[in-house]
């Protein structure tokens, strides 16, 4: 009876095991052989893991470290990049993403969507919260400046439901502030108000005072709408500016 190509195959590699077994020092130099091989292996895949970027790629993460602290000197650097001379998507996204919170923090209100409709784009499907969620601010922020609020608050909703995941204070602040100007134009006082005391705990759970002056201020325009309490709101925020 023929043996067919499988059975052949398993009885080599039964030979070949049990010749191993019987020299241990033949056996050490195959899991040596193995060891190099491996380790040269991981080396080239970083080797190529690195060439996926461009020369800018160092720039954009650094850029990353300061720009909540410098936005200034982060837009200077990030205007000084093209987008074309980036290498991948993933670079593109981030640069996008970047020089959008850069924009934003610089004060210049930016209308063109198609920016920061790069990064959103990129990170849909993306497992980084962190980015997932900005892409969505941002884009609502950006929506915002055209006086698009219907659509700036379906992204605030949308990124509101990755503050679980997000844990972070800061933007969950930033977030409701929005959130609550939003509702103040649309004179819905109620979601306001609960929107600017979600902005003010938050910020006053990461020991931000600067920025709870923002949530009361957004608080006193509210009831100054309203007629009631005004005095009180505004009180505690020159008193927050005094500490």
């Amino acid at each position: 009876v023929t043996q067919s190509p499988t059975n052949n195959y398993t009885d080599y590699l039964a030979q070949k095991i049990a010749l191993l077994q019987k020299n241990p020092y033949l056996c050490a130099i195959m899991v040596n052989c193995m060891r190099k091989y491996i380790i040269a292996l991981a080396v080239v895949l970083s080797f190529m893991a690195c060439n996926r970027h461009s020369e800018h790629w160092v720039a954009l993460c650094q850029v990353e470290t300061f720009i909540e602290e410098q936005p200034d000197s982060a837009l200077v650097v990030l205007q000084g990049i093209e987008a074309s001379d980036l290498s991948s998507a993933e670079e593109r996204a981030k640069h996008a993403l970047l020089l959008s919170m850069a924009l934003d923090k610089n004060f210049i209100d930016e209308t063109d969507l198609s920016l920061i409709s790069t990064a959103k784009e990129y990170y849909k499907d993306s497992k980084d919260v962190r980015y997932k969620f900005l892409s969505h601010y941002y884009y609502g922020r950006v929506l915002c400046n055209n006086k698009d609020y219907t659509r700036a608050i379906i992204e605030y909703t949308q990124a509101e439901q990755l503050l679980a995941q997000l844990n972070d204070n800061y933007f969950a602040g930033l977030l409701y502030i929005q959130i609550g100007d939003i509702y103040l134009s649309f004179y819905d006082y109620n979601k306001a108000l609960s929107a600017y005391q979600l902005a003010y705990q938050y910020y006053s759970d990461a020991n931000l005072e600067h920025h709870k002056s923002y949530a009361l201020y957004g608080i006193g325009v509210l009831y100054m709408n309203t007629l009631e309490s005004i005095h009180t709101y505004f009180l505690l925020l020159l008193l927050l500016y005094l500490l």
